[in-house]
């Protein structure tokens, strides 16, 4: 499996350097020197090779049908000699015209060589660097185990049993009728760099280093979903066809569009109010906000995440909690069974055996007892109660009560 998705369609020229820089790097060519920009004469990237060698490599982002032509790499073979490097490369995702492979072809045997990649070769050189590359529309759609109804009934009595004492039944003998819905909700896994230094002529006041940082964008919203679902389901793995019959949230943003939303929301959530000293030792302020041209994408995956909706009944009572399930750890979320069924406290809780009501226990105002007989969990609904010594009652279940005793409602 990919360590990265990249959609090509999603890359403007800047970022399809930076692919260009990752590919080269992963695929262990050697140290990958960025330059790049419009004063870079035709050097985007210079490789320094375990050998010992230096290689200018030009990168041109087209379309499948525009050609690269003779004095791009003309243009090149100068750059090289300039540099003293030992050879070239340009790696396009257009195709090469007539003159630039006869040119290129003719420098094969001569001290500076160039090298003309196209796009299989690009694909080649991405998938020895572990990099899934996505040329059409018809991309992969990834997702995640989805959660069986043991797991759901193991997780679900491990979490009830975690808040709530009850006795003598355990939570799993009177828990039934677990029913489980599930929806699918569309999303992109994405892959984010940005490096950006903001200066005065204080020096530098503010710098913002982010590498292969994952986030998970919303497909329908564009929106940044929150951080703790991202670190708790982590990188999609697998692929395959989405469960019958189960709902699910359509990608209403394209890859194309997924690209201005992640730099919109990089922007909202780098951007920083910076205080410094100037020169002078007066104080100033400045907004540092990472420009879009910083921001790149470096991977993108659709991925479909499972949300899981559970309703149960508890002898009388009906419950429901929200379940997260990542392939290895299930975790409930919003349980209602987590507060007091009568005023929503949340201290000591326990389960009513017979009518199955939480309850909390305090010292005062408790709505949850133990039989004085057989110490049975019941709530304030069902307990009875016998004076004693006038003033000092007993509490009891409908099983130990005895004829005297009374039941308050």
């Amino acid at each position: 499996m990919a360590d990265e998705t990249v959609h090509l369609n999603t890359l403007d020229g800047f970022a399809f350097e930076g692919l260009c820089a990752r590919i080269f790097e992963k695929a262990g060519w050697g140290d990958i020197t960025r330059l790049g920009g419009v004063s870079d004469r035709g050097r985007d990237l210079i490789i320094n090779t375990p050998d010992c060698r230096k290689i200018i490599v030009e990168c041109k982002f087209y379309s499948k049908k525009t050609t690269v032509g003779r004095p791009v790499v003309q243009k090149l073979h100068s750059a090289i000699i300039d540099s003293e490097a030992d050879s070239g490369i340009v790696i396009t995702t257009g195709k090469f015209s007539k003159s630039a492979l006869e040119y290129a072809e003719d420098l094969k045997n001569r001290d500076h060589p160039i090298e003309l990649y196209d796009m299989y070769k690009i694909m080649e050189l991405a998938h020895e660097a572990g990099i899934d590359l996505e040329t059409t529309d018809a991309a992969k759609i990834f997702l995640y185990p989805l959660l069986d109804a043991p797991t759901t009934s193991r997780t679900i009595h491990e979490s009830m049993d975690e808040i709530l004492y009850s006795h003598p039944r355990s939570v799993s003998k009177i828990t039934q009728n677990i029913h489980t819905d599930v929806r699918l909700g569309a999303n992109y896994y994405v892959l984010v760099s940005i490096q950006q230094t903001f200066s005065t002529a204080a020096g530098i006041i503010h710098q913002i280093d982010v590498e292969n940082q994952p986030f998970l964008i919303d497909g329908c919203t564009g929106k940044l979903v929150d951080d703790v679902i991202v670190n708790f389901f982590g990188s999609p793995s697998i692929t395959g066809d989405l469960p019958a019959g189960a709902p699910r949230t359509d990608f209403n943003i394209n890859r194309t569009e997924l690209q201005e939303h992640v730099k919109a929301e990089m922007q909202n959530l780098y951007a920083r109010h910076v205080t410094y000293k100037g020169r002078n030792n007066s104080t100033y302020e400045k907004e540092c906000t990472p420009t879009a041209r910083n921001i790149e994408i470096n991977s993108t995956r659709q991925v479909y995440l499972p949300f899981y909706f559970i309703s149960l009944r508890v002898l009388n009572k009906e419950y429901s909690c929200e379940m997260l399930y990542n392939g290895r750890i299930a975790q409930v979320t919003r349980p209602t069974w987590d507060v007091c069924g009568l005023c929503d406290s949340d201290e000591k809780l326990i389960l009513c055996n017979e009518c199955g009501t939480v309850a909390h226990t305090s010292r005062f105002g408790s709505h949850g007892f133990e039989c004085c007989k057989c110490q049975k969990t019941i709530c304030h609904q069902c307990v009875w109660s016998a004076r004693r010594l006038l003033v000092l009652s007993s509490r009891f279940c409908s099983d130990c009560r005895p004829a005297n005793a009374k039941q308050k409602r």
